[in-house]
C-alpha cells in the first residue's frame, strides 16, 4: 500500500517545483525607454544590433526568422510587437524582455527569453507492474509545456483510480 502512496508524493513534488502561466505582451525597458524619446524619434528608430539570450537552445538564423528585425534598420514599436508575437507563437516561451539600449548609430535590442518547464519523462516509483496502465491516466504528453492545471487533474485521475482499487490512504 505504501508504495501507491510513494508514486503521488512523486508526483505532487512536481507540482510545487514547477508552475509556469502564458504571460502576455513583454517584459524589459524598452516600451519605457520608447516613452522617453522626443516625438520626432517615436516613429522611427535606427537599430544598430539585435541580440538574444535564450535558456534554451535556439540558432540565431530561427530567432532573425521570428523576429523579422533586421540589424541597421528602422523600426516602429509595431514591429517590437509583432516579433514578440511571433515568438509567442513558437509556444517554447514563458517570458519575453526586451531591452533597448543606445550604441553608437542608433538603438540595440536585446531579447531575453526563458522558456516554459518542458515534460520530458514521467517517473512512477514503487511500482513493479502495471505503469503503462498509471502513465495512461496522466495526461500530459512527453515534450509539451508543463501545464500545473493539467498536472493537478491528472493526479486525481490516479488517486481516483487507486481509491477504486482499495487503497484509502493514498
Amino acid at each position: 500500500m505504501w508504495f501507491w502512496a510513494g508514486v503521488l508524493v512523486v508526483l505532487w513534488h512536481i507540482t510545487g517545483l514547477l508552475h509556469a502561466e502564458q504571460q502576455e505582451g513583454y517584459e524589459g525597458n524598452f516600451q519605457t525607454q520608447l516613452s522617453q524619446l522626443p516625438d520626432d524619434q517615436k516613429g522611427s528608430l535606427r537599430i544598430e544590433q539585435i541580440t538574444f539570450s535564450s535558456d534554451i537552445p535556439l540558432s540565431a538564423g530561427e530567432f532573425n526568422h521570428l523576429v523579422c528585425i533586421e540589424p541597421k534598420s528602422f523600426i516602429t514599436q509595431k514591429h517590437v510587437d509583432r516579433a514578440c508575437r511571433f515568438l509567442r507563437m513558437k509556444k517554447r516561451f514563458r517570458t519575453i524582455a526586451v531591452d533597448m539600449s543606445d550604441v553608437a548609430g542608433g538603438k540595440k535590442l536585446h531579447f531575453t527569453l526563458q522558456a516554459h518547464w518542458i515534460l520530458k519523462k514521467l517517473e512512477l516509483a514503487g511500482i513493479w507492474f502495471g505503469k503503462p496502465r498509471y502513465a495512461a491516466l496522466y495526461q500530459q504528453q512527453l515534450g509539451d509545456a508543463f501545464d500545473i492545471h493539467l498536472h493537478e487533474e491528472s493526479l486525481k485521475a490516479i488517486e481516483k483510480h487507486l481509491h477504486g482499487k482499495g487503497f484509502f490512504w493514498v
